[in-house]
């Protein structure tokens, strides 16, 4: 049978490995913990722990370094720990600080307490600021500053005293000035300021001696009527001092005459010998020659004697006298005119040297036309002037004769200017190339100021109507741009719807017609010479108003 018998095998002994260490934490102990590492069992030894330190300085770490140290199964272990003591830094004194002399720099100085040969130094240039500034008498203040950024400086000032700058003079200047006079002393203060504060610095009294009297040239100031003379001298040192003396002239006189000057010569004489005589001379202008008015006159009344003003004292053979038109007057040498045709003209009474003359316009009338309070004398003679008639023969107007149809529009064409027709030519067959009224009958023809009597006939010798004559004006109005006038009339004899109804309207309210009588135009009556240049200078004097 089965047999056993136990035998006892002997312990192996436990194996341990490295311990684990378990220090305090302020490394003051240590114990190391040993395991078997084959059943877990442990053992734990208490270690002896020994420090050793390395001190720190102001730049460098120390350390403290612990050593631990146990004995297990005769075998010594150790584990050590160190902790690291921090610089000590340095620790300044107090900063010492040098200023330059010059004050331009600052170096401080500061020594480590923990190491005397830990030295810090820095140098800095100053800045400066006046803050106050010097007076010409009082000192100022000027403020050095050393910034230092880095510690332990701060930074440094110093106030320096800045010296007075003393006054600087000034030019000289005038006070208190007293002109001197011609008869009193002057002075005046010389004075000195600084330029700077304007101190007075000094102050000295000049005398500027009398100037005694120094007259100019005399003025002489003569009245208007040359009567008197007044002497006038102002000393040119005070204008105050003046001489003056007023005198009376005398005057002696050289009349003129027509062809020679004459003279006044005044004197003035003075009693102050500082004064001298003087004498002014006025010339008087040559009397010249004047012609005496003579009236209008007809040629019946030839001749007539021109007068010269003061003739008695001419030298008539001196004179030559001359007509500017000779077809309308004849002058002899003697001054007698004679009419030979109804104008006006211009007759010149000269010397022979032509330096002295005088015109006179001489009137021709017509013979029939003398009386001025006749309602057609200033007419007639306004279209004489103006070339609008010349008359019925060169001594008669014949104011009462009838005018024919182409008289009027001759003499309307000719107050116009001569206009220039289109064409010469119309289509009325009684108008004759080349006569009188020709162009005139075209030009109104052409501006529809006439139609005709029909449509082939003007009627060149018909008598022209009072109506005719004020619608050929009425008519002419509207071409120079007048409006066509629509009015009223009281005459009984203009019948309304009339081709001249409006014509006579527009020329009674202008004042070219008054007609024939208070409530009579004088419709179908043949215009008179005397009242067709009388319509026909209202109608002018009615133009010229409206361009006033």
């Amino acid at each position: 049978m089965t047999q056993t018998r136990e035998v006892t095998i002997p312990a192996t002994g436990h194996s341990y490995g490295e311990p684990e260490w378990t220090w305090a934490e302020d490394y003051s102990s240590a114990s190391a913990v040993f395991t078997c590492t084959v059943c877990g069992h442990s053992e734990t030894v208490l270690a002896t722990v020994v420090p050793v330190t390395v001190a720190p300085d102001c730049e460098t770490t120390g350390s403290i370094t612990y050593t631990a140290t146990a004995v297990f199964e005769e075998k010594t272990y150790t584990d050590e720990k160190v902790k690291t003591l921090n610089a000590t830094g340095h620790s300044y004194g107090e900063p010492v600080y040098t200023w330059a002399e010059d004050n331009s720099s600052v170096t401080a100085r500061a020594v480590c307490g923990n190491n005397p040969e830990h030295v810090l130094t820095k140098t800095v240039s100053t800045t400066s600021d006046v803050t106050k500034d010097p007076t010409c008498e009082e000192t100022g203040t000027r403020l050095y500053t050393a910034s230092f950024t880095d510690a332990p400086f701060v930074t440094q000032t110093r106030e320096v005293t800045i010296p007075a700058t003393g006054h600087s003079p000034a030019d000289p200047v005038k006070e208190n000035e007293n002109a001197a006079t011609c008869t009193e002393n002057g002075s005046y203060d010389l004075v000195v300021y600084c330029s700077v504060c304007h101190k007075e610095l000094s102050r000295k009294t000049i005398i500027v001696p009398a100037l005694g009297h120094s007259y100019g040239q005399p003025e002489y100031e003569w009245s208007d009527d040359n009567s008197q003379v007044t002497a006038t001298i102002t000393c040119k040192n005070d204008e105050s001092h003046v001489i003056s003396e007023t005198v009376a002239t005398t005057s002696v006189t050289t009349e003129p005459t027509y062809n020679t000057e004459g003279k006044i010569v005044y004197t003035a004489e003075f009693e102050n010998e500082i004064f001298k005589t003087q004498t002014k001379e006025v010339i008087l202008e040559a009397k010249g020659i004047k012609i005496l008015f003579i009236e209008p006159f007809p040629v019946e009344e030839n001749p007539k004697q021109l007068h010269l003003e003061d003739e008695e004292n001419i030298d008539l053979d001196d004179i030559v006298w001359t007509s500017a038109d000779e077809s309308i007057i004849t002058v002899d040498q003697n001054g007698s005119v004679t009419g030979i045709k109804a104008g006006k003209t211009m007759v010149t009474a000269s010397t022979k040297d032509g330096k002295y003359f005088d015109s006179f316009e001489v009137c021709i009338q017509f013979s029939d036309i003398t009386n001025r309070e006749k309602y057609y004398y200033i007419p007639v003679y306004w279209a004489l002037d103006n070339g609008i008639t010349t008359g019925t023969s060169p001594t008669t107007f014949s104011p009462m004769s009838n005018c024919t149809r182409a008289q009027v529009v001759t003499f309307l064409w000719r107050s116009m200017g001569e206009p220039e027709p289109k064409e010469e030519e119309s289509p009325f067959t009684d108008v004759e190339e080349g006569k009188y009224y020709t162009k005139a009958v075209a030009w109104a023809y052409q501006n529809d100021i006439t139609t005709g009597v029909n449509s082939s006939e003007f009627g060149v010798g018909s008598a022209c109507t009072r109506e005719q004559v004020v619608t050929f004006l009425y008519r002419t109005a509207i071409l120079k741009g007048m409006e066509p006038y629509e009015g009223t009339t009281d005459f009984t004899d203009v019948i309304e719807g009339k081709y001249y109804y409006n014509a006579v309207a527009w020329a009674f309210d202008n004042g070219i017609t008054t007609g024939v009588s208070a409530d009579r135009f004088g419709v179908g009556s043949t215009c008179t010479r005397a009242m067709i240049v009388t319509f026909l200078k209202r109608y002018d004097d009615y133009c010229s108003s409206l361009s006033d």
